[in-house]
């Protein structure tokens, strides 16, 4: 009888609080007008970042980089007679080429040129080959960062850069007058080949100060060459 009793009173209870949950309400169960909003970041928001073929041009640039921000390439860029690969205008600028290549062709200048003293220009991931002038021309951009690149049998210098900037892990080979040439103080170049370059030879600094280290630079008309004091080079081959 007991157990009877308290069944009844726990269906009882159940009861109860069925009722009282239909009692109050459930609020609006339609879904809201419209379609859904996003609930998730795109590409763009997550990493923004500006395909170089996107930019525009001029007469003498086949794509322009006038404000900072951070830069890619989507495929290869061949040249055009009588412009320059990419112009970069602005200071705090970042260019990945993602492995892809500026590619000169007979008639065009230069691959990645900036002739504004700016700074903090980085420039990674990819090769510069070909062009009948430099392969990289920024000797007025200070404390910079070039990574990574392969920049090859350009006409001219293959990178030539100003002050503090630092070079890593960068091949430079067969340009016609010099490989490495960095115009102002305080360089570092760190793991670098700059074979095969005539001219000036493998790496020129035209400032004082700076470090050289791990580097080659072989088989050209010079090896290392440093026109002012204070460079300190370590476990070079030269």
């Amino acid at each position: 009888m007991k157990t009877k009793t308290a069944c009844t009173a726990a269906l009882l209870v159940g009861l109860s609080l069925l009722y009282l949950l239909r009692a109050f309400g459930q609020g609006n169960l339609n879904p809201p007008p419209g379609p859904p909003a996003p609930t998730m970041k795109s590409l763009d928001q997550i990493e923004p970042r500006v395909d170089v073929r996107t930019l525009p041009g001029d007469a003498t640039n086949q794509f322009i980089i006038s404000a900072p921000g951070s830069y890619y390439l989507s495929a290869n860029i061949t040249g055009v007679s009588n412009k320059n690969g990419i112009l970069v205008q602005a200071s705090d600028v970042t260019l990945d080429l993602k492995g892809f290549a500026l590619i000169g062709v007979t008639g065009s200048v230069a691959g990645i040129y900036s002739l504004a003293a700016i700074n903090n220009l980085a420039v990674q991931n990819g090769t510069v080959r070909n062009w009948p002038q430099e392969g990289i021309r920024a000797a007025n951009a200070t404390r910079s960062q070039f990574t990574k690149l392969r920049v090859t049998d350009n006409g001219v210098v293959g990178i030539r850069l100003g002050g503090e900037s630092t070079l890593t892990d960068c091949k430079v080979i067969g340009n016609s007058q010099g490989g490495i040439n960095l115009t102002g103080d305080n360089n570092t170049i760190r793991s670098c080949s700059c074979n095969y370059n005539t001219g000036n030879g493998g790496i020129y600094i035209e400032g004082s100060g700076g470090t050289i280290t791990d580097c080659t630079a072989s088989a050209g008309s010079r090896g290392i060459y440093v026109q002012f004091g204070g460079c300190t080079i370590v476990n070079c081959t030269a």
